[in-house]
C-alpha cells in the first residue's frame, strides 16, 4: 500500500476521509484527554497498551469532573473503536511498517463522550549504530495529557 496514510474512528465508525497528521487532528477537535502509543512487531502489539488506556482513562476523569460515566464503559468504547481502526490500518500496512495509534476522549453535546482513534503508517529507519547523549533527569509521566493545557506534541 502506499506509504503516508492515515485513518480516522469516531465513535467506532471508521472515516472515509484523511485526517490529516495527528497534530493537526488533535487541535481540530474539542478539549479532551490524548495518548499516543505505536505497535511493535510489524503491528501485532501496542506498546504499553495497558499503561496508554488508563492514562487515558485517567484523564477524562480529571478533566471532566462534571462528567459521571462508568470507567468500564468508557474502557470499552476506547477499546472498540481502536479495534473499528485496526483491520483497516492492518490491511493499508505494507511490511516494515508499524502504526502509531493517538486516542482523543472529550466532552461533547448531548453524549457524555467522544472518542476518536487516529490512526497512522510508521515508516521505521533502518537500524544503525548510534551514539545517544542523556542530559538531565528523565521527565515525570504527567497524571493527565490534555489538547488544551498544553500543545499535543506527537
Amino acid at each position: 500500500m502506499r506509504a503516508g496514510w492515515r485513518l480516522l474512528v469516531d465513535n467506532g465508525a471508521l472515516q472515509p476521509d484523511d485526517p490529516g497528521q495527528a497534530v493537526s487532528f488533535l487541535r481540530s477537535r474539542p478539549q479532551g484527554a490524548y495518548t499516543t502509543t505505536r505497535t511493535v512487531n510489524g503491528g501485532s502489539c501496542l506498546l504499553l497498551w495497558e499503561r496508554h488506556l488508563a492514562r487515558v482513562c485517567q484523564s477524562i476523569q480529571l478533566l471532566s469532573t462534571d462528567l459521571t460515566f462508568n470507567l468500564d464503559g468508557m474502557r470499552k468504547l476506547v477499546i472498540s473503536s481502536v479495534h473499528a481502526g485496526f483491520e483497516e490500518a492492518l490491511d493499508r500496512k505494507s511490511d516494515g511498517e508499524e502504526l502509531v495509534v493517538t486516542v482523543l476522549a472529550c466532552k461533547s453535546g448531548q453524549k457524555l463522550l467522544d472518542v476518536y482513534v487516529h490512526i497512522a503508517s510508521l515508516l521505521l529507519a533502518p537500524l544503525s549504530p548510534a551514539d545517544v547523549a542523556v542530559k538531565g533527569p528523565s521527565r515525570n509521566a504527567p497524571l493527565s495529557k490534555s489538547t488544551h493545557l498544553s500543545p499535543p506534541h506527537i
